[in-house]
């Protein structure tokens, strides 16, 4: 390959670093530990100093992805040397990069639009926007533009500098279920215990003299973190809850933090506010920041951190820590049906899969094409060559599918909302060791989350409180209503007028207020779309009209 052109431009929270050696440059972004030590920034990059190109290629780039597998955090790092290239993200991609080849020309950067432009690539891929549409993100390597590509979690690349272009990307971690435990549940327990004194003592190393700031819902993966910082003794801690104006999971959350003695912060959404954000020149900013042309930005607490910057609620010298996504890592998303069957093969697992995560669109017309050609592309994401003979495999499967597509592309990508504001964050549930521990759990414990349930009963009994769920049920009832209604008539207006009149008030986080009522029921009419989705369309809407305006 003639040209290696490298582009980084996002250093909002994050900065890359780069070091210049002899031999190569490194680029790197990020923070982790290695052998116990911590690493930061240009730390990391020293981490990579003794490859040395006496080696082939070949087992330089082996030595490469060594160095990468031995870290345990957050972190992208690209090597340029004579003629190779070599690139990676960690396991869950949490700063993404994307590449593209024009003739002997190859691009990377942490900025999907600049690899875009360099490649000339102005036709959106349809199959690509379809899934978009339908999930939130697109899935595999590809973004919504075909000569557009992605590192997946856990993915390093090497390219080499020839006449021809040479790509070759290798898989250096899977979230796949092995060699389950044998240990009684009690025994588990304390193991799983001990982790999290690891894994937090970890962060608070990471972040020490920072105020932390805890988005603290009603769940328990976020009652989670504040415990195990009051645990251990850190008192720099504020949290916060946003949504609607006594919504149940705020009432929860204002609670735990008093009964822990941390200032807690409240962010009203009203109809109004979300017109006012989402109509803002940052909001227009950050779709283009937190999307990479690969997934919905996260919008749900965004204004609430723009609210809490711009009220000075918080320091700048702050890191935020979200709870993503316990749930999800204690087996709270295999489906419940999964755990019924006797057996199940391959099919009926891509259909749950289509059932689950390709729902975000109604589709109405020629659904059993469009579901065809779907269930295809979750086949070659899982692999063809892929066994599913036990309940087991067919769990590891769905979880490793889900990790690579929905909690890489959007809930872990959702720390671009912290970024786009000019702070860090970390994310302790997807520490190495707290995934490699539950990689071993067995299926019959994942069930309802039985062991993480467990854990947290016996480290926080007292904020545990059951009353979430009632709660949440109560402000389900105006939804169900709706739905009800739209199954007996879908195309009866009553839904419509139910769900925007009604049903719009008890939402928690008030996403009607996006758009005008007018807009609203265009909307509505033309796509069927649920509300919590129309800044899917609003988006894919941006994209179309900046491609149209540069040709």
């Amino acid at each position: 390959m003639k040209d290696i052109n490298i582009h980084f431009s996002k250093n909002c929270g994050f900065r890359w670093s780069s070091l210049n050696t002899c031999k190569y440059k490194i680029f790197v972004k990020g923070f982790g530990f290695k052998d116990g030590k911590y690493f930061k920034d240009e730390k990391i990059g020293n981490l990579f100093k003794p490859l040395t190109e006496k080696s082939s290629n070949k087992h330089l780039f082996e030595n490469f992805i060594e160095i990468v597998k031995a870290m345990n955090g957050n972190f992208a790092v690209v090597i340029e040397g004579n003629n190779w290239l070599f690139a990676s993200v960690d396991r869950v991609r949490s700063f993404p990069l994307f590449y593209g080849k024009k003739k002997h020309k190859f691009f990377i950067s942490d900025d999907a639009y600049w690899v875009r432009e360099q490649v000339g690539d102005n036709q959106i891929d349809k199959l690509a926007s379809i899934e978009f549409l339908l999930t939130g993100y697109v899935t595999g390597s590809d973004t919504l533009f075909p000569n557009v590509k992605q590192l997946q979690a856990g993915e390093s690349l090497f390219v080499q500098k020839m006449q021809q272009t040479i790509v070759d990307i290798k898989r250096y971690y899977y979230y796949r279920h092995y060699n389950p435990f044998k240990e009684n549940q009690d025994i588990l327990i304390k193991y799983f215990t001990q982790s999290l004194i690891n894994i937090f003592q970890r962060l608070i190393e990471s972040t020490r003299g920072y105020t932390l700031i805890v988005p603290l819902s009603g769940g328990i993966d976020s009652r989670l973190i504040i415990f195990m910082l009051k645990y251990l003794g850190y008192e720099k801690v504020i949290c916060f809850s946003y949504g609607r104006q006594g919504n149940w999971e705020s009432k929860i959350s204002r609670q735990v933090a008093k009964d822990l003695g941390y200032k807690w912060f409240f962010i009203p959404y009203t109809h109004k506010n979300w017109r006012r954000w989402f109509q803002s020149k940052e909001r227009r900013a950050y779709y283009q920041y937190g999307s990479g042309l690969t997934s919905v930005p996260h919008l749900q607490d965004w204004p609430a951190v723009y609210e809490l910057r711009k009220n000075k609620y918080i320091p700048q010298q702050s890191i935020f820590i979200p709870g993503h996504t316990g749930d999800f890592i204690s087996g709270g998303h295999i489906p419940k049906y999964l755990f019924k069957q006797k057996q199940i093969d391959k099919n009926k697992l891509i259909q749950m899969i289509w059932k689950k995560h390709y729902s975000l669109w109604n589709v109405t017309d020629k659904k059993n094409r469009l579901k065809s050609a779907m269930c295809n592309r979750i086949l070659t994401r899982i692999g063809t060559h892929v066994s599913c003979e036990t309940l087991e495999q067919a769990a590891s499967i769905y979880e490793s599918w889900e990790w690579q597509e929905r909690q890489a592309k959007f809930i872990i990508n959702s720390v671009r909302v912290y970024e786009f504001w000019g702070y860090e964050w970390r994310i302790p549930f997807w520490d190495n060791e707290w995934m490699n521990l539950w990689s071993r759990v067995p299926l019959n414990l994942k069930l309802n989350k039985k062991l993480y349930v467990d854990i947290c009963k016996g480290l926080f009994r007292n904020f545990f409180d059951y009353s979430i769920i009632i709660y949440k049920w109560l402000f389900r009832i105006p939804h169900m209503i709706e739905r009800l209604f739209y199954k007996i008539d879908k195309n009866s207006l009553f839904p419509f007028l139910f769900e925007y009149h009604i049903s719009s008030l008890f939402n928690e986080y008030q996403w009607h207020g996006m758009l005008s009522k007018k807009h609203y029921f265009l909307w509505k009419n033309k796509f069927h779309m649920r509300p919590t989705n129309l800044h899917h369309s609003a988006y894919l809407y941006y994209c179309l009209s900046e491609i149209l305006s540069l040709i």
